[in-house]
């Protein structure tokens, strides 16, 4: 079995909590302290539909994005307005504890890829807030490739990555059984599941194929003996 050089890890619900649970009801405060009302559901969904087409580049910026997300509302955006919710994005994104102890160690071992679903401009803040610019040799976000994970563009985008290390010497590390287990398997990659907590699939009861079939971990520390198990 090959030797691991190379770690691609996702960031959303891996490295750190998006935090919707306190976006979503700052956003609301920050919408009602101007006058305007929207219920938390109506808001969440026209954000999540803007955020998914944002994510894969189709907006230049957070003032275009935001535009998009309110224009249902028949509110216009100000620079303010769009400020003040991005702020609130920024703010509610938690890191795990032990996320940036494991990004050190692993760092010191191997070529570490970050690799997600996500805006390439809210990435970037993280991670200069959370000092990790030092610790990824490459950073692939789904609005700069223009491809979301599972696709194979953006797998393809990872593989580019990694230079001249072949695909069954990388390792995807992520919480998404489809985006990051099944994508990852399909481009060659050894796979491995951050269960951290409840997955969407789980809560929903429909715990799917490859969630049973990829091996997991509650913890980054659990990561060493795995790795060391593949060897």
């Amino acid at each position: 079995m090959p030797r691991i050089r190379v770690l691609a890890i996702d960031l959303i619900d891996t490295l750190v909590d998006r935090g919707y649970s306190s976006f979503i009801p700052e956003a609301i405060a920050i919408l009602e302290n101007r006058g305007l009302r929207i219920t938390s559901e109506a808001f969440f969904k026209n954000f999540r539909k803007r955020y998914l087409e944002y994510s894969l580049g189709n907006y230049p910026n957070d003032e275009e994005f935001f535009a998009a997300v309110l224009a249902p509302f028949a509110i216009e955006t100000s620079f303010e307005l769009v400020s003040e919710m991005r702020t609130a994005i920024d703010s509610a994104v938690r890191p795990f504890a032990e996320s940036t102890p494991f990004l050190a160690d692993a760092s010191s071992q191997f070529k570490l890829i970050l690799a997600t679903n996500y805006v390439q401009d809210w990435v970037d803040t993280i991670l200069d807030t959370q000092g990790w610019n030092q610790y990824f040799e490459h950073v692939v976000v789904s609005s700069t490739c223009r491809f979301r994970k599972p696709a194979s563009g953006f797998f393809g985008t990872v593989a580019a990555a990694c230079s001249a290390v072949p695909p069954n010497e990388v390792m995807m590390i992520g919480d998404s059984s489809i985006h990051d287990g099944y994508g990852a398997v399909a481009a060659g990659f050894h796979a491995v599941l951050v269960k951290r907590r409840v997955t969407q699939e789980v809560k929903k009861g429909e715990e799917d194929n490859w969630s049973r079939q990829l091996p997991s971990i509650s913890s980054f520390s659990d990561l060493p003996g795995l790795i060391h198990h593949l060897g």
